[in-house]
Order: structure tokens, then sequence, then C-alpha cells
């Protein structure tokens, strides 16, 4: 089971959360951006510009039950509603963890947030990289890595 899959905290309150607890942790310049399909949580910390990137379950994942039966329309929207508010509490649990392992000097800001550093062209470090960090292991074949989209 998800964490925080039975939740009934609003995407609002969670947002408020983030934003409350990145602020406590010297955060600035807070942001969000809702689209149809996923939430971008932006902020400035420790001078980077860091974004998460966070998809919603695709409404398609509710059309049925445990049992298989074919749930009505608006049945099927409340369980993907429950679904994306289990996101939101994820990237709340997700952002704390982090932050726990920088303060315990199990790792460093740098080391926790590199994927997320947006780049000068828009784009975070893990977009531009990881294909080619997937083509490196899959091939075997060392290379350098461009941060050029």
């Amino acid at each position: 089971m998800a964490y925080a899959a039975g939740t009934n905290v609003s995407p609002e309150r969670s947002i408020a959360e983030i934003k409350k607890y990145l602020q406590a942790h010297g955060a600035m310049k807070f942001g969000t951006l809702e689209q149809e399909d996923s939430v971008a949580i932006a902020f400035h910390a420790h001078n980077r510009d860091i974004r998460f990137r966070v998809p919603f379950p695709p409404l398609s994942d509710y059309r049925l039950t445990e049992t298989n039966i074919v749930r009505t329309p608006d049945a099927q929207h409340r369980f993907w509603e429950q679904g994306v508010r289990q996101r939101y509490r994820a990237l709340l649990l997700v952002i704390k963890a982090k932050f726990e392992s920088i303060e315990s000097g199990v790792t460093s800001f740098e080391q926790e947030f590199f994927p997320y550093v947006v780049m000068p062209g828009g784009q975070t470090i893990y977009e531009i990289t990881s294909d080619q960090v997937t083509h490196i292991l899959e091939t075997g074949v060392p290379g350098p890595l461009r941060l050029e989209p």
C-alpha cells in the first residue's frame, strides 16, 4: 500500500505544508505549476533553483475495482483524486527525508537535490542527463555527459 493512500489532506494543504517546511529550511521563491497530468514544485535554496515534477496517476488506473468491476465515471474520478492527494503527501515526505538526511550529516544538499537543479535552459540535470546515463549503463560504453539539451 502506498504511503498516505488513505489521506484526506487536500492538495492545497499539502502545498502549504511543503512551502512552510521549505521556508523553514531556508528556501525562497517558492512556486507551483499544476497541469492536468502533473504538478511542479519549484524553489530557490543554497544558490540553486530546484524543481520537482510529480506525475499524477493516470485516470485509467482507477477504471476497475480490485475485483475487476468497472467503476462509474464519478467513482473513478474520486479514486483518482485520492491518488493525487497521495502523491502530494508523498512529495512532502520525500522533501522532509532529504532535509533529515542533510541535517543528520548522512548526505549534503548537493547530493540530495542534484538531479532537481534547474539549468540555464530550464531543464533539470536529471531531464538533461537521464537518457545519456541510461545509455551508458545499458551499453557499458563510458562517455562524457553533456549538460546541453
